[in-house]
């Protein structure tokens, strides 16, 4: 009876081995498993982001992927996410004071909607807005809170009335465009407000006087 004991014990000890050898079989699997349908559905758009990146998929979509992109001091340099493989929704950049450094709005991979940058102490210096990935809309520059330039863009190209401004708010620069060319009287100024130049413009060429 005593040997025989020994021999049922032996084999269920084997028995255990087995199983947990393929229980660690089966975990491996899985995740590889896993692995490969992420990689397989976003594999395309990601070749683009840094390798050391952290991918994060959303439990409820996995093609939807929370990208963040880290400086070599560890922080966050840069954070969005991606949906099959492009850039959808809000990105933002952050400088290395951790102060947001601009707001970027997308949809299937283009710019779409609201451009903001700012400086290292917060203040805005540029605010744009796109349509399908170009320039569509105003365009505004900024120097310490002041405006500095103004512009507006019509599917990529200048429209309309350009304007430039002294550090004093005073206007610079005022010049009208047409399809992205001057197109009319364009006017300088001295800080006082008075004209000192003005040129007449004819599809981006200066007209004969």
């Amino acid at each position: 009876m005593f040997n025989i004991q020994i021999v049922i014990n032996n084999r269920t000890l084997a028995m255990i081995k087995k199983l947990a050898f393929l229980l660690i079989v089966i975990s491996i699997y899985s995740c590889n498993s896993k692995d490969d349908t992420y990689s397989a559905s976003t594999i395309e758009g990601l070749s683009a982001v840094p390798q050391d990146a952290v991918k994060e998929p959303y439990v409820d979509n996995p093609n939807l992927v929370k990208i963040t992109i880290k400086n070599e001091n560890g922080e966050i340099a840069e954070q969005g996410d991606m949906l099959d493989g492009k850039k959808t929704g809000v990105w933002t950049e952050y400088h290395y004071n951790g102060v947001v450094k601009s707001m970027t709005s997308y949809i299937d991979g283009f710019k779409q909607g609201i451009h903001v940058e700012m400086n290292e102490m917060g203040q805005i210096q540029l605010r744009s807005y796109y349509h399908n990935g170009v320039l569509d809309g105003d365009y505004i520059v900024y120097n310490q809170n002041r405006v500095k330039e103004e512009k507006h863009y019509a599917a990529g190209e200048l429209e309309g009335v350009a304007k430039a401004y002294y550090d004093n708010g005073t206007i610079m620069e005022e010049s009208p465009y047409t399809g992205g060319k001057r197109n009319g009287l364009s006017k300088w100024y001295d800080q006082e407000g008075n004209v000192s130049i003005e040129y007449e413009y004819k599809d981006g060429q200066l007209a004969k006087q």
